[in-house]
């Protein structure tokens, strides 16, 4: 594997290396309580999403459409069953989505959060124009 040191990260990067996790196990449960990604709308307007894990469970938040999504990954790895609408989850959808509402915080140019709450109908571009062009 290549030592983190060896890579130069593009200034425009968010986040850090994830070399360190491919090295070393015991550095996965210090590195992150969960994980952050998003998905363009490129199929469909409605289809992009964000998403959170832990890789216990996973919370999807559909920006168009503001259906949530919340999976047992545990017990229910392919995701076939969504907890969202569960009553006996409601504690862990409120806690989700308050770690989503967390993370979009700091991208206020995005419009999808506002005073804590997350805000649906936005459909976010498939690339951002402050990201450079890839040749």
């Amino acid at each position: 594997l290549l030592e983190a040191a060896e890579i130069e990260l593009p200034t425009q990067i968010e986040g850090r290396s994830m070399l360190p996790l491919l090295s070393n196990t015991a550095a996965t449960s210090h590195w992150r309580a969960y994980m952050h990604g998003e998905h363009a709308p490129c199929y469909h307007k409605d289809m992009g999403m964000q998403f959170l894990t832990d890789g216990k469970e996973k919370y999807i938040w559909y920006t168009c459409t503001g259906e949530e999504q919340l999976f047992d990954l545990v017990d229910d790895p392919n995701e076939l069953h969504d907890l969202s609408g569960d009553s006996k989850s409601g504690d862990r959808l409120l806690l989700w989505r308050a770690r989503m509402v967390a993370e979009l915080a700091e991208r206020s140019d995005d419009g999808l959060c506002d005073d804590g709450q997350l805000i649906a109908g936005k459909t976010l571009p498939a690339v951002r124009a402050s990201l450079p062009e890839h040749e």
